[in-house]
């Protein structure tokens, strides 16, 4: 079509490759092509242009599925009752809901990137880092009962700790899933 030939007048324009994508419509449903067109040249003229298309059909519709399931897997975590937060072997914050946030009293821009000195007094912080250490070190999952002192009466939390591991195997991240059990 009209696409194709302004392509081909683009890569010629240009002397240089180009690489475009387009959604195609077949009888069959839209397809994704990634296209490449390269200009062989001869004295200083483009002879020829050379095209390579694939189809990338099912790696959009992977992708668009992914965010998919990202959108609804953070719409779950944010609606939890349950402090949900993850953070790095340094101890650096990647991500909190919105029971976390309101738990360790941080604003939704500054949950990122935080590390416990910055939220907690230091004895709290300290014993973090320990328990954090001992989930990374040896894989450990760890559940200990504690109570957070909070201005309306103490709140009795049991925080589960768990090692994320990436596709190596190795220990990348930290996952903790925190639920009040206070009896009212």
């Amino acid at each position: 079509g009209g696409a194709v030939a302004a392509n081909y007048r683009r890569c010629v324009g240009q002397g240089n490759s180009i690489e475009y994508e387009e959604a195609l419509d077949f009888p069959g449903g839209i397809s994704h092509w990634e296209t490449k067109l390269a200009p062989i040249t001869e004295n200083g003229q483009v002879a020829q242009i050379v095209g390579v298309a694939r189809d990338v059909t099912e790696k959009r519709e992977q992708e668009e599925k992914i965010r998919r399931m990202s959108r609804q897997f953070e719409t779950v975590l944010e609606t939890m009752s349950a402090a949900v937060f993850l953070n790095d072997t340094d101890g650096q914050y990647l991500l909190m809901n919105q029971a976390c946030r309101e738990l360790f009293d941080v604003s939704e821009g500054g949950s990122t990137g935080v590390t416990d000195d910055e939220i907690f007094p230091p004895v709290v912080a300290k014993k973090a880092r320990s328990d954090d250490r001992q989930v990374t070190e040896h894989g450990d999952v760890i559940k200990i009962e504690e109570t957070v002192p909070k201005d309306e009466g103490d709140r009795v939390r049991l925080p589960r700790t768990s090692p994320v591991y990436d596709d190596d195997g190795e220990i990348t991240a930290l996952c903790c899933v925190s639920t009040d059990i206070t009896h009212h």
